[in-house]
């Protein structure tokens, strides 16, 4: 029981605690609350079909993330999402049945190599402004799928079988497993997402956000260098999808 009182002591000293009760709207701590409950024993009441719905859900929650930051948020219009997931999906499923590598060893190559794409796309088209980037994002996907269905290596339109399940060791994994860890995982976006929001860099991309009401050129005239800012998003965005 000790170390369940520290556990509680220690999230009550958190930013999330204390912005969870900030909150002055009850009703909305009523739906978090039970959101998280029916989250947490929904594999126990549910079918293994629905199931298997939700950690769909879960993973799209993750993409969904990502493309609000950069769309929703900043205003930064962006085509080629569809383009990074392409590639983070293929380069694990590439590295895991071709060359043998640990699955989870290639879920970060591909969040970093999806990271570096973003940052020598978007870094020289962000000073160019207007819709450049949206154009270059577009023809992005485009060039994607024109090669991911020619290849040999992805099977073409057919696609790559035979992908190994996360495992540590002999231990196989059930769509329990894969549930809860897609659950903490999407807490854990939300949270340094909503984090990343409220802090300078999110205020900097409101400010910026046309769509919203915001104006670049006065963000740049109160000293934030929104190039850097939106190339930050932008790989971030990536590394999420």
């Amino acid at each position: 029981m000790s170390k369940v009182r520290q556990l509680v002591s220690r999230f009550q000293e958190t930013d999330f605690y204390f912005r969870l009760l900030s909150i002055e709207n009850k009703p909305k701590k009523v739906v978090i609350v039970m959101i998280a409950i029916a989250a947490l024993f929904a594999p126990y009441v549910l079918s293994g079909y629905i199931q298997t719905v939700l950690i769909f859900v879960l993973l799209y929650t993750v993409v969904g993330v990502g493309i609000y930051l950069l769309i929703g948020h900043a205003g930064i219009v962006s085509l080629g999402q569809v383009g990074f997931y392409c590639i983070g999906a293929y380069l694990s499923a590439i590295l895991t049945t071709s060359y043998g590598l640990s699955p989870w060893l290639v879920l970060c190559c591909a969040a970093v190599v999806n990271g570096g794409i973003a940052y020598i796309i978007g870094k020289p088209f962000f000073e160019a402004g207007g819709m450049s980037l949206a154009i270059i994002t577009l023809a992005f996907s485009v060039i994607v799928y024109m090669v991911v269905s020619r290849l040999p290596i992805t099977g073409g339109h057919d696609g790559i079988t035979g992908i190994p399940d996360l495992n540590i060791g002999s231990i196989r994994f059930t769509d329990n497993f894969y549930y809860y860890m897609l659950l903490v995982l999407v807490a854990i976006i939300l949270l340094i997402s909503y984090n990343l929001t409220e802090k300078k860099i999110g205020r900097g991309l409101r400010a910026m956000n046309e769509f919203g009401g915001g104006d670049e050129i006065a963000t740049i005239s109160s000293g934030i260098d929104v190039t850097k800012l939106k190339t930050q998003l932008f790989v971030i965005s990536a590394v999420y999808i």
